[in-house]
């Protein structure tokens, strides 16, 4: 495929190469069809070509698309996909929302089963998730090849709200299996526990108001993620003096964390960690808040 373009997206030579034979492989279904989707991706030109791609049967086929259920033996050409062009791809986000287009389009007429979440997250945004992630079944944290920034932006850019990637993954529950691929694909991006600190709301709703072990879940999820207890620290000492043991040891590692951290700029006397006895949670309540906040 000789096509030129001006690469308004900004991408180095090699992830340009790796882009074009990619999308070249929509020359298979129909004459043109990977030129046009090649200048769009990069370029924004011929945005009619989302349209002809999703009339197509089997686009999603010759790209080995790994969000159709219908296709198998996929993984290794959409790892390679991955490594070649997005692993560590620093670019425009509107050449992330032009990827995510065509991925969408070339699936819409495949069997894929996408979860969408409790709050819809776009099947755009789906697709695409599920194509730049190298092991969708793997809950390995930053293991993902996007930074969840990028996601943030790409959901604003839309028109969502920034926060709908996080407020998706903590409200997913831990034995809800129908969302359990998407909530990998999730955790794995880059930088999610700094997401959680950006986008602290949707995380605070949990901790307050979902069942015991959803909040264990969340939890033990910012502990993986290594996500910062500051922004959450009411809550966090709250929990930490929870009658649910559960969710108290859930807690007491965030807690470890942030008086390590307050520790470096001032050396405390930390408290014993609280009994369980109910008439000294709020006095320890209390004594945890005064000294985090002393030293912090």
């Amino acid at each position: 495929m000789n096509v030129k373009v001006q690469n308004r997206a900004g991408l180095p030579a090699d992830r340009l190469e790796a882009l074009k034979a990619d999308l070249s492989l929509l020359e298979k279904s129909r004459m043109g069809l990977g030129e046009r989707a090649f200048r769009y991706a990069v370029d924004g030109d011929a945005p009619d070509v989302i349209a002809d791609i999703a009339a197509t049967t089997d686009a999603h086929e010759v790209l080995h698309l790994t969000c159709s259920t219908h296709i198998y033996n996929t993984h290794k050409a959409a790892e390679l996909r991955c490594k070649k062009i997005f692993a560590g791809l620093v670019a425009d986000g509107d050449f992330l929302l032009r990827m995510a287009d065509i991925y969408e389009a070339a699936s819409r007429n495949a069997q894929r089963k996408l979860a969408g979440g409790p709050f819809g997250l776009p099947e755009w945004l789906e697709c695409f998730l599920i194509e730049v992630t190298q092991d969708r079944y793997s809950a390995e944290p930053n293991k993902g090849v996007l930074e969840a920034a990028a996601i943030e932006q790409m959901l604003a850019a839309r028109g969502a709200p920034a926060d709908l990637a996080i407020r998706t993954l903590v409200n997913i529950k831990p034995r809800d299996w129908s969302c359990h691929q998407l909530a990998n694909v999730l955790r794995t991006l880059k930088g999610m526990g700094a997401a959680m600190e950006r986008c602290p709301a949707p995380v605070l709703d949990v901790l307050t108001s979902a069942p015991a072990d959803q909040r264990v879940h969340v939890l033990e999820m910012m502990t993986t993620l290594n996500a910062n207890p500051e922004p959450f620290l009411d809550k966090l000492i709250e929990l930490g003096v929870s009658s649910a043991k559960t969710v108290r040891e859930a807690a007491l590692p965030l807690l470890r964390r942030q008086r390590s951290a307050a520790s470096k700029r001032r050396r405390p006397r930390w408290p014993r960690a609280p009994t369980t006895s109910a008439s000294r949670r709020s006095r320890s309540s209390g004594n945890w808040r005064a000294r985090i906040r002393a030293n912090s």
